[in-house]
């Protein structure tokens, strides 16, 4: 594995541990969804996680340090947009 910087999203950092997670759980059930929390911090981060086949993301230090939560949750939302 690679070795990354802690402020960069894994679906920056490596996309291809979500694209080869998202095969992995369509070949093993229909029902199951896959949700990306690893270092979402921007829209950016959640387009691409969507793009990669992730179903939505998982927030968590990202949001909670920001200094207006609220915008915060707003900026990432563009990303589903």
């Amino acid at each position: 594995m690679k070795s990354t910087a802690v402020d960069i999203s894994v679906s920056t950092a490596e996309p291809e541990i979500i694209k080869s997670s998202v095969n992995e759980v369509k070949k093993n059930s229909l029902r199951t969804n896959l949700l990306c929390g690893a270092g979402i911090k921007t829209k950016d981060d959640v387009k691409k996680s969507i793009e990669l086949g992730a179903k939505g993301v998982i927030l968590a230090s990202g949001v909670v340090k920001a200094e207006n939560v609220s915008q915060a949750i707003e900026n990432l939302v563009k990303g589903l947009v």
